[in-house]
């Protein structure tokens, strides 16, 4: 992964390490925390830039119906204090 990816990707995870729960990772927008669709329904996704194309793949604990319109989904984020992080992808290769 290009060396501005890499950075993105520790600050990110430094980020989620010190948030009290998933919302202080949803309220920031450049992070574009949303949920995935079909076999991936389960999991979320954090954004690793725009232009990166690069995320990474979260499942949250509890787990967060990916159903939920915009506004119950970040209200659902604030029980969230732990997640498993399943794979950091570009989400266009």
């Amino acid at each position: 992964m290009p060396d501005n990816v890499s950075e993105k990707l520790h600050a990110t995870i430094n980020f989620i390490q010190n948030a009290s729960t998933l919302y202080d990772v949803a309220c920031i927008p450049t992070y574009r925390l949303h949920p995935l669709t079909g076999k991936r329904n389960l999991e979320l996704a954090i954004d690793l830039g725009k232009k990166s194309g690069y995320r990474i793949i979260i499942v949250p604990n509890p787990i967060i119906d990916s159903n939920v319109h915009d506004s119950d989904f970040h209200s659902k984020c604030k029980s969230v204090k732990s997640i498993i992080i399943k794979e950091v992808s570009n989400h266009y290769e």
